[in-house]
């Protein structure tokens, strides 16, 4: 498979020099078609074409506020697209953090020193939203959809009050804008830079490198999700081992790693799990 196109903004070209606060602006196109994880996904049944297929991630800076933009080929009911924001004391710890969402992947460790995002269709547009959680199994089943995760295993996520909480109903809830895009269906989610004033000091800090990873998976109505996203097997070109990341999509990678290598899983265990270490590699540096 050909390396994955990746195109940042022209303010992203000037990464040696910090840009002021406020002016963060990083926009990332995606290669369209290689939805295909590994390079063999296909979706299961009932889930369109398309619904996992990233074509752009963006991040902007707007006043007090801080936005994520996401686009994919087909937003649908079971698309869900997962960001996670962390810090350079993250991206240079050599443990790793578990990704959210229910994905077999791990990240740098943003425990803590990171916040994460599972981003969907508006609740009114999706019967999906929110499946599989309850308030009473939160913890097993972590997948509130439209807000901000700032710990992983056991998740907890950003309350109205700026504090923490594994209820859902509690939950800051983020609120998707559609925006005109081309062939590209994307959502804007925009939330105040405060409320990760505790586990993401990066964020408001111009001087502070903050770095980003994206990836895409799906969600069905069926029982074959797996702490969210659906559980592939070899009945979509995965295996039916548990490793497999369960990704189709993944943002940032460049001409020296590309998505099937980076998506490969060979072996057994935890350590054979899917592991986004680098810049260019899964991994992108916003400033």
């Amino acid at each position: 498979m050909s390396a994955k196109i990746l195109v940042p903004s022209v303010l992203s070209l000037l990464l040696a020099s910090p840009l002021a606060a406020g002016t963060l602006k990083q926009d990332f196109k995606d290669a369209q078609g290689d939805d295909k994880g590994d390079g063999l996904y296909t979706y299961p049944a009932g889930v369109p074409a398309g619904s996992a297929d990233l074509c752009r991630v963006s991040f902007e800076e707007s006043g007090e506020n801080f936005a994520v933009t996401v686009g994919v080929r087909a937003f649908t009911p079971n698309t869900r697209v997962a960001v996670v924001l962390f810090d350079e004391a993250a991206y240079t710890d050599t443990a790793r953090e578990w990704a959210i969402g229910g994905t077999e992947l791990k990240l740098p460790n943003w425990k803590d020193r990171g916040a994460a995002f599972i981003l969907g269709l508006p609740a009114s547009q999706s019967p999906l939203f929110d499946i599989n959680v309850t308030q009473a199994t939160p913890v097993d089943a972590p997948t509130p959809d439209n807000v901000i995760y700032v710990e992983g295993g056991p998740a907890a996520w950003i309350a109205e009050d700026g504090g923490r909480s594994q209820d859902p109903s509690l939950a800051f809830r983020l609120q998707p804008q559609a925006v005109q895009d081309g062939d590209c269906q994307s959502y804007r989610y925009e939330f105040p830079k405060k409320l990760l004033d505790t586990y993401l000091p990066a964020l408001a800090d111009e001087s502070a490198a903050l770095y980003a990873a994206a990836y895409s998976y799906v969600v069905v109505e069926s029982g074959a999700n797996e702490f969210g996203a659906f559980e592939l097997t070899a009945a979509q070109g995965a295996s039916d081992s548990w490793e497999d990341a369960d990704v189709y999509d993944i943002a940032f990678t460049g001409a020296e790693s590309t998505q099937d290598q980076l998506l490969k899983v060979s072996g057994e265990g935890e350590e054979a799990v899917v592991q986004l270490q680098t810049v260019d590699a899964g991994i992108a540096r916003l400033r």
